[in-house]
């Protein structure tokens, strides 16, 4: 018999329930209607353990704060909207958005079978992108683990559970936060939650999915931590057959015991992801390479290559075809690529301002494919669009000569952005002067 088995409220506050979508022995959640707006919401009720001290309580309860602040501090895609929490003299409660198809991530990974790996990458890819964007504004997860990644549509991610930065007893002691079977072993040693930690989390829930299994798993929890801490993990090749072996030094990396020898940021371990996933996703109906040729052969950017250094370029691309009105990259995203525009329109946009147009043959996203900082701008799709992809990590593999024709290519974009900048600058400066 299940414990937490009922007929379920009526009314969880203002919000009406309206069926029990699943329960387990956290919390209960409910599909709901806010009657304010008449939006669809999920209600999740946490479960009290009557034996539960004080202080275990503030921290459950200072952990629904920490999602609203979160959900409030960065609205973004990839977090879960928060709609309310409950008033501390209720029982606690969470009520966030609906999802059309949302199920928590164990779900793809029932009777121990691994998720298929491609599908693995984009749903560990789309987690490094969101925290990438959290880690820059000084919000830690904490408590990464498969329960508190929610999957829906086409293994698009939202994150929540997101812990309070630092949680103590009332004599002022750390009380340990998260489960330990997904701690970094500096958080099991009793140490706060930093990126270098979410990295190691995301690395655990990446070897889960990948295997069914988890790498430092034992029957005792206890012992998972002590194992954290202390004890290698089996290489994910040699627990899953067939999987590419770039894998084993990319997870050897995340899953060091020190934080210093993991990679230095949630991008760059994204981006090695990225690539692993570029290598291994099926071709889809894709254009001859010589069509391609053919297509580059005309732009600016290639005049001074040579038919073999454009193939060279072509192959360490990603080409990608964009309808009209689709957003091909978003201002604050993380990025360390630039596009060359193969076919079409798109405009720049600073928030709801328009920036200036860009056709066949422009370029965008300099600034990313050097700093690896966020975008600041957006760029939108005016007619059907053609771009290649260029990353960074990418280009380091072609030949030193070839190399070196991009990066006299790719500076001359930049004399010429710098130029047309200095023109508006200009202009804008006599308009003032005018008003004046």
């Amino acid at each position: 018999m299940n414990p937490y088995a009922h007929a379920g409220p009526t009314h969880v506050g203002r919000f009406q329930i309206r069926e029990q979508l699943r329960t387990d022995s956290h919390s209960t959640s409910y599909a709901a209607l806010d009657p304010r707006n008449g939006h669809n919401v999920v209600v999740t009720l946490m479960h009290r353990d009557p034996d539960a001290d004080a202080s275990l309580r503030r921290y459950h309860r200072r952990s629904l704060e920490r999602q609203l602040e979160v959900a409030q501090r960065l609205a973004i895609p990839g977090i879960l909207g928060v709609i309310a929490i409950s008033d501390e003299e209720q029982q606690d409660y969470i009520v966030t958005e609906a999802l059309s198809d949302a199920l928590p991530l164990p779900a793809l990974w029932t009777n121990g079978r691994p998720v298929p790996t491609e599908q693995a990458l984009r749903i560990a890819i789309g987690t490094a992108g969101t925290l990438t964007q959290a880690h820059r504004v000084g919000i830690v997860h904490g408590d990464l683990q498969p329960r508190n990644v929610v999957i829906y549509g086409e293994d698009a991610i939202k994150l929540t559970g997101f812990q309070p930065e630092r949680a103590t007893d009332d004599d002022g002691a750390d009380r340990p936060h998260g489960s330990v079977v997904y701690l970094a072993p500096e958080q099991v040693r009793g140490g706060p939650a930093t990126p270098a930690t979410d990295i190691f989390s995301l690395a655990v829930v990446l070897y889960e999915m990948l295997t069914g299994e988890h790498p430092f798993m034992s029957n005792i929890v206890p012992a998972i931590g002590q194992r954290i801490a202390g004890k290698a993990h089996v290489p994910v090749t040699l627990r899953q057959a067939g999987l590419p072996t770039i894998l084993d030094r990319i997870l050897d990396r995340a899953l060091k015991k020190h934080p210093a020898g993991r990679y230095q940021s949630m991008l760059d371990f994204a981006g090695d992801l990225a690539l692993v996933l570029d290598d291994i996703a099926p071709p889809s109906e894709a254009e001859p390479d010589e069509v391609r040729l053919e297509r580059i052969r005309e732009l600016s950017f290639f005049e001074e290559f040579l038919d073999t250094e454009m193939m060279e370029v072509l192959h360490a691309s990603l080409w990608q075809d964009f309808n009209a009105d689709e957003v091909i990259v978003n201002e604050g995203d993380a990025g360390e690529s630039f596009f060359i525009l193969v076919q079409g329109e798109v405009d720049v946009r600073k928030g709801a301002a328009l920036i200036e147009t860009l056709v066949r043959g422009d370029c965008f996203g300099e600034i990313g494919f050097i700093t690896n900082r966020e975008r600041t701008a957006s760029i939108v799709a005016t007619t059907a669009v053609q771009v290649m992809e260029i990353r960074a990590r990418l280009i380091d593999r072609i030949s030193l000569p070839c190399q070196i024709r991009f990066q006299r290519a790719f500076l001359d974009i930049m004399a010429n952005r710098l130029t047309r900048a200095t023109s508006r600058l200009a202009e804008l400066s006599l308009k003032l002067s005018a008003r004046q």
